[in-house]
């Protein structure tokens, strides 16, 4: 305290001091100001219990401006045949006009008796519907060794919805030849995503 009774200060240093002071105090009133926004914008910080309540509204009611997801259960085993059959299927409500991106996947299996196989997956946007141009095909030509072969499968589509309302979509196959195929482990998933 010695020095600053003794010490004289210059009108520059006085001056630059009160700067620092008033600067300082403008800081801390500024930041006393803001609060935190309760929505999601990117480079914004909000809490958990904003983001649990944003959780909530989504199980609660769906907005038309937000994406709707769901899958089906796991199907261990489809024997698929000759004819058009659901492997498996996934109903969404869309809350509005949009794409809703479908895939679905699982394994293919059979036991070979040495002739020629082959078995077909699609996405159909109804039961026993036929899919759009791809396909996921697993075929085996005729003298193949006898014994069980699998290989895994994927496919997928998208679908236009014009209007909102409850949709299901199928995973679903076939086979051509005289050789059984499964469809093991299959499950299939829609996420809706709004225009």
């Amino acid at each position: 305290m010695g020095y600053l009774r003794k010490k004289r200060f210059s009108l520059g240093e006085v001056v630059g001091l009160l700067t620092i002071a008033f600067i300082g105090l403008a800081i801390i009133g500024y930041a006393a100001s803001v609060t935190v926004p309760n929505t999601f914008s990117p480079g914004t910080t909000i809490s958990s219990t904003e983001v649990n309540d944003n959780f909530t509204a989504l199980k609660n009611g769906i907005d038309e401006n937000k994406s709707v997801a769901g899958c089906s259960p796991e199907v261990l085993s489809t024997n698929l045949t000759t004819t058009v059959a659901d492997i498996a299927s996934v109903t969404i409500s869309v809350p509005g006009p949009g794409r809703v991106m479908v895939s679905g996947s699982g394994t293919f299996s059979l036991n070979n008796d040495g002739s020629e196989w082959e078995g077909d997956v699609w996405i159909a946007d109804s039961s026993g519907g036929m899919g759009g141009d791809f396909r996921n095909f697993w075929r085996g030509p005729i003298n193949l060794p006898t014994g069980t072969y699998a290989t895994p499968f994927h496919e997928q589509a998208i679908f236009e919805e014009s209007a909102g309302g409850t949709v299901t979509y199928y995973l679903t196959g076939r086979y051509f030849g005289t050789q059984p195929i499964n469809a093991l482990r299959a499950s299939i998933c829609a996420v809706f995503t709004p225009n």
